[in-house]
């Protein structure tokens, strides 16, 4: 557990944040110059606040004039730019943290086996990919054992593929470390599909915190990076269905019709849906090509130029769904009225 409360003057704004990190990933989100990557430095050592405290567990890294230099911080820290040793081999700079560090050392087999590592222990990390630098990155900074990783948007020097590859290996290996993670973002849909929870922050001031499903429907959210809105839904695969290549999967809002998912049935899976893929419907379709039907409460709506953002209560969870104007009163949508929101099967995004 992180406790953090600090205080900093900044160019145009101070930075200012009270809060509590548990384990998991917890993703830093907001505008750039916002104040997040200082947030880290600070947490690292690296730039001192005006005032505040810093404590992991019962441990005392900074509070008034004590301070605990960088080095003596059980802490380790992925950059966007690998910083990895040229003249060294991959399994001598995962093995330079290992054996410089004074901490207990990580299990570092166990680190090379989750982030698919063996293949390239011999070569420099000069013939390396931007991925594969990033996992050996990943893997050094694991490797004195930290309590706590803080992550400077690691994944934006790579293309899509690269990131497509890499985030699998962030999945499993966040959720076997079990300790805080702090990851600094600008992708909302790397956010969704990592994060357990987010830091909204926005000019130095936190705007939300809380668990990832509850944050990004607040509108605070899309407002701060300018992200179309998308609602996050956990759920587990009950179904696979061979002939139509299709899964059904049982989550917060109902069961939900998906493209078929490479995952057996029981697995824990979360749905990403896009509120531009929900439309709305006063009367149950007697026929229609939409698999997803679901009932649900109008809670909210909120006018946005062209469009209007409306919150959804679907069983014990919200939905978003954006829909224009014109459809707003050709639906006489009002709060608290019933309807069926409708998802396409291929439109929905499967994060596993």
């Amino acid at each position: 557990m992180i406790r953090i409360n600090v205080d900093k003057r900044l160019a145009h704004f101070s930075l200012s944040v009270n809060a509590e990190f548990d384990k998991g990933i917890t993703a830093l989100y907001g505008r750039s110059g916002s104040g997040k990557t200082t947030l880290l430095r600070i947490l690292a050592g690296l730039e001192q606040p005006e005032n505040g405290s810093i404590y992991v567990d019962e441990d005392c890294w900074l509070d008034g004039s004590l301070t605990v230099p960088t080095h003596q911080r059980a802490l380790g820290y992925v950059f966007q730019q690998p910083t990895l040793f040229p003249h060294l081999t991959v399994l001598e700079n995962i093995m330079f943290s290992h054996t410089h560090g004074k901490r207990q050392c990580a299990n570092v087999d166990a680190l090379i086996d989750i982030l698919a590592l063996s293949p390239l222990l011999n070569r420099r990390t000069t013939h390396l990919s931007g991925g594969e630098k990033q996992r050996v990155a990943i893997a050094r900074a694991l490797a004195s054992k930290p309590r706590v990783l803080l992550m400077d948007e690691p994944l934006a020097s790579l293309d899509g593929h690269a990131k497509k590859h890499i985030i699998p290996f962030l999945q499993r290996l966040c959720s076997e470390i079990a300790i805080p993670v702090l990851y600094v973002s600008h992708d909302p849909h790397e956010v969704a599909q990592l994060a357990d929870n987010v830091l909204l922050i926005d000019e130095g001031r936190v705007i939300e915190h809380g668990p990832v499903a509850h944050i990004v429907h607040h509108n605070n959210f899309t407002q701060a990076t300018f992200a179309s809105p998308f609602s996050v839904c956990e759920g587990l695969v009950v179904q696979h269905d061979e002939e139509d290549r299709l899964s059904l999967v049982r989550a917060d809002i109902g069961d939900i019709w998906v493209k078929q998912v490479n995952a057996t049935i029981g697995s824990a899976i979360r749905l990403y849906i896009r509120a531009d893929d929900v439309s709305l419907v006063k009367m149950l379709p007697a026929h229609s090509s939409i698999l997803n039907i679901l009932s649900a409460q109008v809670v909210k709506l909120t006018p946005q130029n062209s469009d209007t953002l409306v919150v959804l209560r679907v069983g014990g969870t919200e939905l978003l769904a954006n829909i224009t104007k014109r459809s707003v009163k050709r639906l006489n949508l009002c709060s608290n009225d019933c309807v069926y929101a409708q998802i396409k099967g291929i439109a929905v995004h499967v994060f596993n």
